[in-house]
């Protein structure tokens, strides 16, 4: 018996999404996950979002139906967001927003009977592929909301968000990029590109559309080359400061001095 190694990746560097725009939102952060290996806690914000991540992955899997969708959410929702949804402003004063919340969740999940004509053939698709950009191999992994497929044999990337709305242009500029990295995948698995990149943007009960652009995969992938050199080169690892994020988001926000 002849045995070949074709490839070996020992010393390739993993990098997800998050990994890589970490580093732009913290620093300081970045080193106490990623390098530290420090486990930091939750937020309301993220619990919600990640139960209803869970609903719409249990039904496009069969384990719900659409009748069962608002009654698991309830039944399911102290549990995992138990701290509940608050906002914490600069001067110390939190506002809860757990209610609204959970009202515009319901009535999603209360008229949610799928994607358009979209076939969902995949739900939270786990994945580790191989690449090499600008002659250097790194290993992409994360977890793909959805991946549905029309009649026409054309696929698109569907990612779950529980913000209502983007700040900007560049906000949304900024998170489309997940999903360019995540058209790496579709293309290796399925033959081709994604036809379009959908934001379902639960709480609003809106999707966000964006065709699949050859120029903004390519601005995409410059992207992930450069933040991966910067994450090598960093030294210092130095605070970012911004009080939205470090009052509320950040998972060491209780142990980080400011």
């Amino acid at each position: 018996m002849c045995v070949k190694v074709l490839c070996d990746v020992s010393n390739v560097d993993r990098y997800s999404f998050s990994k890589l725009s970490t580093i732009y939102q913290c620093p300081y952060s970045y080193d106490l996950y990623y390098n530290e290996k420090i486990e930091g806690e939750g937020n309301g914000f993220a619990d919600c979002g990640s139960l209803v991540h869970s609903i719409l992955e249990r039904y496009f899997k069969g384990e719900l139906l659409q009748f069962e969708l608002v009654d698991t959410f309830i039944n399911e929702f102290e549990e995992a967001v138990p701290e509940g949804i608050f906002i914490t402003f600069g001067s110390g004063f939190k506002k809860d927003m757990t209610e609204k919340y959970k009202e515009q969740c319901i009535s999603y999940l209360e008229s949610f009977s799928g994607f358009d004509d979209l076939e969902v053939i995949s739900a939270e698709e786990k994945f580790d592929i191989l690449v090499e950009i600008n002659n250097k191999k790194i290993i992409f992994n994360g977890f793909i909301d959805a991946i549905a497929k029309d009649k026409n044999g054309d696929f698109y990337i569907i990612d779950h968000k529980s913000k209502a709305n983007w700040k900007n242009k560049d906000e949304l500029k900024k998170y489309t990029r997940q999903l360019y990295v995540y058209a790496l995948y579709v293309k290796y698995k399925y033959g081709k590109y994604p036809k379009e990149l959908w934001f379902n943007m639960f709480r609003a009960n809106k999707i966000e559309k964006i065709k699949f652009s050859n120029e903004d995969f390519l601005e995409s992938l410059n992207w992930i080359s450069n933040t991966v050199e910067i994450i090598e080169n960093e030294q210092f690892f130095e605070k970012k400061i911004d009080d939205f994020y470090c009052n509320n988001l950040c998972n060491y926000r209780n142990i980080c001095d400011k």
